[in-house]
């Protein structure tokens, strides 16, 4: 009996890490609002969450623009592509698109200790970015 009360321990012990990062993964799952841009300053509120053609990576579509004056522009569209999970609140090697210019760059995003999301477009190395805040009530 206590052997395998020492083996539950230790498998526990060796899926507390997998679990952990699961849960740190799953933080970012949700609606987030982008940094307002513009005067007056616009934003849009994102879903994040699995990609449709890949659960694995992380998507993130438009699913509201309160202050846009073409509101259906925006809706619906991936602003997040293909993000992967780099570990310890990370994910990277994926594609953003910035609807102020309408240009693709290559995307990493990384959870905060604060619980916000800082997100950037980068080309050549060279990055920008914004922080977003979950939306109220997600």
């Amino acid at each position: 009996m206590k052997l395998l009360q020492m083996l539950t321990a230790a498998l526990f012990a060796l899926a507390l890490p997998m679990i952990a990062k699961a849960e740190d993964v799953n933080a970012v799952n949700g609606l987030w609002d982008t940094a307002g841009v513009g005067d007056p300053p616009r934003y849009l509120i994102i879903d994040i969450g699995g990609c449709a053609d890949d659960p694995a990576k992380f998507c993130g579509e438009v699913i509201a623009a309160p202050d846009a004056d073409d509101p259906d522009y925006f809706l619906g569209k991936l602003i997040l592509y293909n993000l992967i999970d780099m570990g310890e609140g990370k994910f990277g090697k994926g594609k953003i698109w910035n609807p102020i210019d309408d240009n693709i760059y290559g995307g990493k995003m990384e959870l905060l200790e604060d619980g916000t999301l800082s997100v950037a477009g980068c080309i050549f190395g060279i990055c920008q970015s914004q922080v977003w805040t979950r939306t109220p009530a997600s």
